[in-house]
């Protein structure tokens, strides 16, 4: 458990932060502020997904900047970036959760033409295929110029540009996935790719990366690559050929190995992908180092740490190692659909279907068409979708990670999945809220995942319609 002075330090700067994000500031900050007034927490690089602008918000952090970023993808400036895009941001930031950026920094994992796409908007889950490399898509996915229902009704007529984490099974876990239609796209836009992967099959004109073919010459190799060789990680981007083979124009080593090298403070978003063995795991293949000294998150032990479990570190990157400090969970664990009953702006809590939501600054908003959104935007009445982390403190709360507004669904009943805080013979306690039902399930304890159907009625009370008891491997 973290100790109590740190949550409340947290929470207390938490409503300044927000204050931020509510009023709507756009732009980027002037870049000539300091930060050695607030107590220096980390001098360094901090990589992670964008939750916010006004500055940019990574890792929980507001860096001010320039309004400057560094890119070979096309993007120069700050309002460029989306929510979702995983960003490298070298600089300093405080205890109180704010920053100076000395350089930010952009990358695409993948770019080019999408051949497949799925999506479950139930589950919210799906996936998408480009240049043979297999993206996994969630509920934490942001989506700018089409949503994941469009694409997955014609993709092939989109090209994408997605951020994201490789993970250990190989496939790719999107952050962010930005869409464009080829009607009308300049043929450039069509043909310039971007790849990373592993080196195969590896000749002296060709390998390949994910089972796509790259030809290349003695000029496209960076500086950094002394030589090829199979199993090397490398980014390649180039033009894609009539035969499907990308032409690489550039070989570099790819985000990962970029990390290495520098002895500094460092914080990182990313899934697990080996999990913790001998007081070691990797993060998006970084080496982190974990020991008695290593705060975990609330509910989070070592052997949670799986492949696949999207967290954030802090720590010194020293040797090529990552010798955490703190481990955050930034998977979630819980979902709800319900209708917003009140709002208190001003500290960054929402009242939905009686649950309690608290925004953070790596919460992200959007609508239906994908629009960005703040807290100013909601209201009183608005049905959201949210995925959070499930918080036993207080009286249990739902941390946001992402809010969608639906505006055209008017949902007869309210749905929330989380795990029983409290059982009894007539009512369950989940995600704080107690929820009446005269078929409570035989035998369901606290600790259980339950799915719940459930509606306010005029005495105000919450009444399930329905309780679904979820086995150890998340079916019904």
């Amino acid at each position: 458990m973290k100790q109590q002075w740190d949550k409340r330090g947290r929470l207390s700067v938490l409503t300044g932060t927000l204050s931020v994000l509510l009023v709507g500031c756009g732009g980027a900050g002037s870049g000539g502020g300091s930060v050695a007034d607030g107590g220096i927490r980390g001098t360094g690089s901090s990589v992670g997904p964008v939750s916010g602008f006004g500055s940019v918000f990574v890792n929980g952090v507001r860096f001010e900047t320039d309004g400057r970023v560094s890119s070979d993808d096309g993007l120069g400036r700050e309002d460029q970036l989306s929510e979702g895009m995983i960003v490298r941001i070298r600089g300093e930031w405080r205890s109180d959760d704010q920053g100076v950026a000395s350089d930010v920094r952009y990358d695409d994992t993948l770019r080019g033409p999408l051949s497949a796409a799925s999506w479950d908007d139930a589950e919210r889950t799906g996936s998408l295929t480009v240049l043979d490399q297999s993206v996994v898509l969630d509920g934490q996915t942001v989506f700018r110029g089409a949503d994941p229902v469009t694409l997955a009704s014609a993709p092939a007529d989109y090209v994408v540009r997605v951020s994201g984490w490789r993970q250990a099974d190989g496939r790719f876990r999107a952050s962010y996935v930005g869409a464009r239609g080829v009607a009308g796209a300049p043929f450039d836009d069509l043909t310039e790719v971007e790849i990373e992967g592993d080196v195969a099959n590896l000749t002296q004109e060709t390998f390949t990366l994910g089972g796509r073919t790259v030809v290349f010459g003695d000029g496209a190799l960076d500086d950094d690559i002394e030589s090829l060789e199979n199993g090397l990680s490398v980014e390649v981007e180039g033009s894609l050929q009539s035969d499907g083979a990308i032409l690489g124009s550039e070989i570099e080593p790819d985000d990962r190995t970029r990390y290495f090298g520098s002895d500094e403070d460092f914080e990182l978003t990313g899934p697990v992908t080996e999990a913790a063995q001998n007081g070691q795991l990797a993060v998006s293949d970084i080496p982190v180092r974990i020991d008695d000294r290593t705060e975990l998150d609330d509910d989070l032990l070592p052997a949670d740490l799986q492949p696949g479990l999207l967290v954030s570190v802090e720590g010194d990157l020293s040797d090529d190692i990552v010798r955490a400090e703190e481990i955050k969970r930034r998977e979630g664990d819980a979902e709800l659909e319900a209708s917003v009953l009140s709002i208190d702006r001003a500290a960054g809590v929402m009242n939905v279907g009686g649950v309690s939501v608290r925004l953070s600054t790596v919460s992200i908003i959007t609508g239906d068409d994908d629009d960005r959104l703040t807290l100013s935007s909601l209201s009183t009445g608005d049905l959201l979708e949210i995925e959070g982390i499930q918080r036993r403190d207080e009286g249990g709360f739902l941390e946001a990670l992402t809010i969608d507004r639906d505006d055209d669904d008017d949902e007869a009943s309210w749905e929330l999945e989380g795990r029983v805080s409290d059982a009894e013979d007539n009512a369950i306690t989940v995600l704080g809220v107690r929820i009446q039902s005269n078929s409570v399930p035989s035998g369901l304890s606290a600790g259980d995942q339950v799915e719940v159907s459930y509606r306010q009625n005029a005495g105000g009370s919450f009444v399930a319609s329905e309780i679904e008891v979820e086995d150890d491997d998340g079916s019904d």
